[in-house]
């Protein structure tokens, strides 16, 4: 029978193999000689049918950004393998709105966080652009009067501090919209599915502009922080920090040109950080959160964490043998 690229026992998702992760990944299966190997969500896509017809149970490492994202992760749940993270796991952690609301709930302290088209009822199912300036407009100012000026804007599923901005005035936000407008005229079926589930149907008219809100929310921005932050990268067994800096942006992402720096947690800050591992469900996750005059504030979660800061500033540290022996223990 002709072998797949599925016949192996371990999988890793990655789609370019130029990035770091991926390279170090491919360093430990080959010092380690495992039957590992790399392959694109999209491969394992087209191999998945394979799996009802032939005996192959690798465990797969769930790892991915936003491109084919709702692809690959309705395929991953249709599938009967051990996944790490679990898609389910994956999926809320994901969305930054999910993640807020539960995080509020636990009392892990967050930003004050607003799901955008909450605040616009009663829209007409078509708008002009005269009409849809007048009410992002009214909305800004809206928003001002809960989280004052300026405020942080983001999409509930981005990553590498793509899709984070800070609005300054109304233009700014207009000015977002407009360049998202592409983006959400060309949204996945999977992606409509998803958000059509997350919100009472019939009681708000569902015009473009309210769809395409619902993909964002507003938040606080802790300007004391402004482009700095600590990353967590966590599993069950261990956990590593870094203080990321971006002397050039707000955000402090080392996509968006920040860099990266050996920290100590404190007590509060390690307790809170079990905490939201704990809540997340994920075996292992990258936790972002500021540390203010007022203690620690929780940003986010991320299931599939790069680990090349924390490498670099932990020599003796080996993520990438970390994880796969994690996927030998699931």
């Amino acid at each position: 029978m002709k072998e797949t690229v599925l016949d192996c026992d371990f999988i890793i998702l990655n789609r370019l193999p130029e990035l770091y992760s991926a390279q170090r990944f491919q360093a430990e299966i080959n010092r380690h000689n495992l039957n590992a190997k790399l392959i694109s969500p999209e491969a394992l896509i087209n191999q998945a049918p394979q799996t009802e017809t032939r005996d192959l149970s690798p465990v797969i490492l769930y790892r991915q950004g936003e491109f084919n994202f709702w692809a690959t992760q309705h395929a991953l749940s249709q599938m009967p393998f051990k996944i790490i993270n679990a898609p389910k796991k994956f999926l809320a952690a994901r969305d930054k709105w999910s993640t807020a609301q539960a995080w509020q709930k636990n009392n892990i302290p967050t930003p004050k966080s607003l799901l955008a088209s909450i605040l616009l009822e009663k829209l007409p199912a078509y708008l002009n652009q005269e009409e849809i300036t007048k009410i992002l407009t009214d909305f800004f100012d809206l928003m001002a009067s809960h989280l004052n000026v300026p405020f942080v804007f983001k999409k509930r599923f981005s990553s590498q501090g793509r899709g984070v901005f800070l609005i300054k005035n109304a233009t700014d936000l207009l000015d977002v919209l407009k360049q998202d407008e592409m983006a959400f005229h060309n949204t996945d079926s999977l992606e409509i599915e998803y958000f059509a589930q997350n919100h009472v149907q019939n009681t708000i008219p569902e015009s473009h502009l309210w769809q395409q809100l619902t993909r964002w929310i507003a938040q606080e921005s802790i300007t004391e922080s402004f482009g700095m932050d600590v990353r967590v990268f966590i599993s069950n067994s261990s956990n590593y920090s870094v203080e990321r800096k971006n002397q050039i942006s707000f955000r402090s992402n080392l996509h968006q040109g920040g860099t990266a720096s050996a920290t100590s947690l404190s007590e509060l800050e390690a307790n809170y950080v079990r905490r939201v591992h704990e809540l997340s469900g994920l075996s292992y996750s990258g936790i972002d959160f500021l540390r203010t005059s007022n203690g620690p504030v929780f940003l986010e979660t991320n299931p599939s964490p790069g680990f090349e800061g924390i490498e670099k500033a932990y020599p003796n540290v080996n993520i990438a043998y970390d994880l796969l022996l994690l996927m030998q223990t699931i």
